[in-house]
C-alpha cells in the first residue's frame, strides 16, 4: 500500500462514525491497543450533475480526536465535512483516509440587510 502526503478533502460523510469491528462483533485495536474510528465521505472534483462521486473510507486513530467526534455530534450521515489527512491505495476496495483533522463544513445563510430609512433630522 502507497501513502500520500497530507492531503485535503471536503466532502459528505455517507455513514455514520463506529469503531472498526471484526466480523464477530470485537473491536479492532492497533498494536498499541487503540482503537480505529470509521467512517466513509464521498467527494466529487466537480459540480455538475453528472459528475461521479469518489468514496473514501475514512479512519481516525487519535482517541481525542474520536472523542470530539463522538461527543460532538457533528459527524454523522449526510454531514458536510472537510478533513485532512493521508491516503492509502487499496487496490481493488475505496482508498482509505488516515485523518488527522475533521471539522463540520457550515454554510453560511446570506444575511439581507434592510434599506436604511431616510429621515429627516434638522440640524
Amino acid at each position: 500500500m502507497e501513502r500520500s502526503p497530507l492531503q485535503q478533502f471536503v466532502g459528505r460523510a455517507t455513514r455514520d462514525p463506529e469503531y472498526k469491528t471484526r466480523r464477530d462483533g470485537t473491536i479492532i485495536t492497533t498494536s498499541k491497543g487503540g482503537k480505529i474510528l470509521g467512517f466513509g465521505l464521498a467527494t466529487t472534483q466537480s459540480y455538475d450533475d453528472d459528475a461521479k462521486p469518489k468514496f473514501f473510507d475514512v479512519a481516525v486513530f487519535n482517541e481525542a480526536l474520536q472523542a470530539t467526534i463522538l461527543n460532538g455530534g457533528e459527524v454523522y450521515k449526510g454531514a458536510n465535512l472537510a478533513l485532512e489527512g493521508t491516503v492509502e491505495e487499496n487496490g481493488e476496495y475505496n482508498p482509505s483516509i488516515a485523518a488527522m483533522r475533521v471539522g463540520l463544513v457550515t454554510w453560511l445563510k446570506r444575511a439581507t440587510v434592510d434599506a436604511p430609512t431616510q429621515e429627516s433630522e434638522d440640524f
